[in-house]
């Protein structure tokens, strides 16, 4: 039997099929249209590749009876407000279709699990230093957060109303491999940026910025969370919170790179700039719930993960 993985040539996706495979499951992997062959190869034999689209019921149906499929982490997504904000409907049809169609797939098929991903974007109206809880409210405030609310809203009614085992993990600002950032994509995050240009030997100055805070989340803990949802026997709740426990600030994660890769010539001033303008500033995720429940602790601490992405960089670069 095997686990479905959507988006699995996204970030997320692909580490969290390679994350699946290491612990011995088999994986069916699926995309939309981008394939990258290199990272299909270094995945390894358990891992399945199917191309498709996960709005199409009868599609996602053929692959559950072709290849056995008793559960999906699903992560398959329009990934931002940048993206989504022009298109509603296709942001509706992706993001809320796509994981009704699998809850439904779920309650007829029995499955095992249904581990659908969303986001701290949810989350638009909250105290920046204090903590978010998964009892907090959720307020949405743009096309993608409403979107992926609306999912977790089908999760809800999936599991009450029909018994299916299933439960949302909501993560936040998600960096690492196998990504090589090219410029400043304002999504991302700044430790994407300011690593690269460390590890090629480029100096770099911001003028702003480094007063900006978030939960930038290592991308192998985000794949490690999603993997115990998954896996576990029972879930005592259908809702969890991912992060790395800890805020930081786009100036200690400059600090950061510059003990990691020595030499490094990169620098930022004060501000919130350009960040601010992708996201809202949210409190910290409080990881309680999943520490308790899911056994989950974060396995890569800033530092450890900054040098890590930077090692895999390293060796990635020259590709």
């Amino acid at each position: 039997m095997s686990v479905l993985v959507t988006g699995a040539m996204g970030h997320v996706g692909y580490m969290t099929a390679l994350a699946c495979a290491e612990a011995g499951l088999d994986v069916i992997a699926h995309y939309h249209s981008t394939y990258n062959k290199s990272w299909a190869q270094a995945a390894g034999a358990r891992v399945s590749w199917v191309k498709g689209d996960v709005t199409d019921f009868a599609h996602l149906l053929e692959i559950t009876e072709k290849h056995g499929v008793e559960g999906a982490i699903h992560l398959a997504a329009l990934p931002n407000d940048t993206v989504c904000r022009p298109v509603p409907v296709h942001s509706m049809t992706v993001n809320v279709l796509s994981t009704q169609h699998l809850l439904e797939l779920a309650r007829q098929r029995k499955w095992r699990r249904v581990v659908y991903v969303s986001t701290g974007a949810v989350y638009q109206a909250s105290d920046p230093k204090g903590s978010i809880r998964e009892t907090d409210p959720a307020t949405p405030g743009n096309v993608y957060g409403t979107t992926k609310h609306m999912g977790e809203l089908l999760v809800n009614m999936y599991q009450k109303t029909y018994g299916v085992s299933a439960c949302t993990v909501r993560v936040s600002w998600v960096w690492g491999p196998p990504l090589i950032p090219v410029g400043l994509d304002g999504q991302r995050g700044p430790i994407p940026y300011f690593l690269i240009h460390a590890v090629r030997g480029e100096k770099v100055h911001e003028p702003s910025g480094g007063e900006f805070i978030a939960n930038f989340t290592y991308v192998k803990d985000v794949a490690h969370a999603l993997l115990l949802a998954y896996r576990k026997e029972a879930l005592a709740s259908n809702l969890y919170n991912v992060s790395n426990g800890e805020h930081y600030s786009t100036a200690q994660i400059v600090e950061t790179i510059r003990r990691v890769v020595p030499g490094a010539e990169v620098s930022v001033g004060p501000g919130m700039k350009p960040w601010i303008d992708y996201t809202v500033l949210r409190g910290s995720f409080d990881l309680t719930r999943i520490r308790t429940e899911l056994g989950f602790e974060v396995q890569y601490p800033l530092e450890q993960a900054m040098a890590d992405y930077a090692a895999w960089l390293k060796a990635n670069l020259s590709r």
